[in-house]
């Protein structure tokens, strides 16, 4: 079972949070309906503001991406994906504070329907263009003038973190983190790698890795996230291969896909 967090109102102590571990899922299909399935479960509509509940909590495949009206609906709100064993249990956990949660957002949520960059999802006549080449999911966002409700990689905790140091070599990034909260808690620190000689036909950034640390109230950890030679790589179609890309590359610590905590400059030579 994971959470997705969604922050309703992004106020401090007033956002909803959750666990999981993701990966990039560009490439990869993926629903754009903002109505959830017939199948999900829907928490349901409190009428007058006075009797909205601080926490509002739905669970959902992971298909349906809500939009920011479905987080309106009272202070916070907490989604539970694909909940599997023990659902009731852990989200009590999560709410009640015994657990920190560190979930993040693996798709980016819109603030309406109509702002996402593919709203056409259903073949006509057995067929289904995609037009969007590279720029599905949050590649696709950042070439946008509006800005998503949730981005990609969001997520919020019971405490706060400042990023204090980034330092970057050939096959892995170092960021030192201090928890400057007044709790213990556990943040999950995300690489982005941005191609700076590259052509405008290329992502202007992806999610290179990504890692979790913990640390006591006013404490600092350690995060060392591996670069595997893909994040610098682009597919070559004469040669049907993955070939490097050389040149230079900037590097950014951050806590989504829109956040730019820390940043460092890499150059990649040919052949790496």
């Amino acid at each position: 079972m994971f959470l997705v967090p969604v922050g309703g109102e992004q106020r401090a102590g007033r956002a909803a949070f959750g666990r999981q571990q993701v990966a990039d899922p560009e490439g990869a299909a993926t629903s754009s309906s903002a109505a959830p399935p017939a199948t999900s479960t829907r928490s349901p509509r409190w009428p007058a503001a006075s009797r909205s509940p601080r926490w509002r909590s739905w669970s959902s495949p992971a298909s349906w991406i809500p939009t920011r009206s479905i987080c309106r609906a009272c202070s916070s709100s907490a989604c539970s994906r694909s909940p599997r064993n023990r659902p009731p249990p852990s989200l009590a956990d999560v709410l009640l504070g015994r657990e920190e949660p560190g979930g993040r957002l693996p798709t980016t949520w819109p603030d309406r329907l109509a702002d996402a960059p593919v709203t056409r999802v259903t073949p006509e006549d057995g067929v289904l263009p995609y037009e969007e080449g590279l720029f599905i999911g949050y590649p696709a966002w950042r070439n946008r003038t509006v800005a998503p409700a949730y981005p990609f990689g969001h997520g919020l905790g019971y405490t706060t973190w400042e990023y204090l140091t980034l330092d970057a070599g050939p096959d892995s990034v170092h960021i030192r983190l201090r928890n400057s909260g007044t709790r213990p808690g556990r943040e999950t620190v995300q690489i982005y790698a941005e191609p700076l000689d590259a052509a405008d036909t290329r992502p202007s950034r992806r999610l290179a890795g990504f890692t979790t640390v913990t640390a006591p109230p006013g404490g600092t950890a350690e995060a060392v996230i591996p670069l595997s030679a893909r994040t610098f790589q682009i597919w070559d179609e004469a040669h049907g291969a993955w070939t490097t890309a050389p040149g230079r590359y900037r590097l950014h610590a951050s806590r989504s896909s829109i956040h730019e905590d820390l940043s460092v400059l890499l150059t990649v030579p040919a052949g790496l």
